[in-house]
């Protein structure tokens, strides 16, 4: 069962809607952007999230087409396992930008 990376803003991240998140994952991790709107907050699915320890993030400006950061983030994974049989594993994760990520 594929597993879910979830990279945002912070609350506190200035001028917060006016950016956009892009992910980028090592090749084996197998990363797909769930949904490629434009904005502060962005999901991928994760094939193999023990190949995923260390994604690339990238926050744009919209208007501009600035990139204001580049880094790359640890993830911490929290792994889950569905109960019956049927029963599937898999990891989520939540990288936040807080305001020391944003450019002055």
């Amino acid at each position: 069962m594929p597993s879910t990376l979830e990279v945002r803003l912070a609350a506190a991240w200035p001028e917060r809607g006016t950016w956009d998140v892009d992910v980028v994952c090592d090749e084996p991790a197998g990363c797909s952007v769930l949904d490629d709107t434009p904005g502060p907050d962005r999901q991928v699915t994760v094939g193999d999230p023990d190949e995923a320890q260390t994604v690339e993030v990238s926050v744009r400006d919209r208007s501009s087409g600035r990139i204001a950061y580049v880094g790359d983030h640890e993830v911490a994974w929290s792994t889950t396992t569905q109960p019956g049989r049927c029963g599937a594993t898999y990891s989520t994760g939540i990288v936040v930008l807080d305001v020391r990520h944003a450019s002055t």
